[in-house]
């Protein structure tokens, strides 16, 4: 069973727009594992899909699939504690946790670039997929196939603060 952490991130920092995000110290984790059939549960008891539709089972399927690879089934078991519709990266969390875990499960095959590139790819910019896989703070800037990105290290002496709304703030 791989065990995986990932971080919570804040995006769209200052003029950043879509480009610049910072990974937080709250995480999700996710255990994984290959299988015959899709086995998805919420340690937390969290309301997640179950079934095909989840993100993370999603991303690691796509993972495989460019890697000429058929993902036939995933044991899942997920500890969500970034909230979800909160504006802290949760459905970039689930993308890296999937791509990370497969990347893992078929022995790396893929580079940290080509993972950057791939997340991009699913969710349509980099801001907040970057520093969920990178940490730090990154500046990414995403060409519709390539990710061109730096990272750079947070100061430690600062402190962030994560005020989370009670009601749902969906990125659309």
């Amino acid at each position: 069973m791989i065990k995986i952490q990932i971080p919570a991130t804040s995006a769209n920092l200052g003029a950043g727009f879509d480009a610049l995000g910072l990974a937080l110290t709250y995480y999700n984790y996710i255990e994984m594992e290959e299988c015959d059939k899709i086995d998805i549960t919420a340690a937390d008891g969290l309301d997640i899909p179950t079934d095909e539709r989840n993100l993370i089972y999603i991303s690691a399927k796509d993972l495989f699939a460019v890697c000429g690879k058929k993902l036939e089934g995933l044991k899942l078991i997920q500890t969500s504690n970034i909230p979800m519709a909160r504006g802290l990266g949760s459905s970039s969390a689930c993308i890296i946790a999937g791509l990370v875990g497969a990347n893992k499960m078929l022995g790396d095959p893929l580079t940290k670039d080509d993972l950057v590139d791939l997340a991009a790819q699913i969710e349509g910019h980099p801001d907040n997929t970057a520093p969920a896989l990178l940490g730090g703070i990154v500046t990414a800037v995403f060409d519709e196939r390539k990710v061109h990105w730096v990272k750079q290290e947070v100061f430690t002496k600062l402190k962030f603060v994560a005020i989370i709304p009670d009601f749902e703030l969906k990125t659309e």
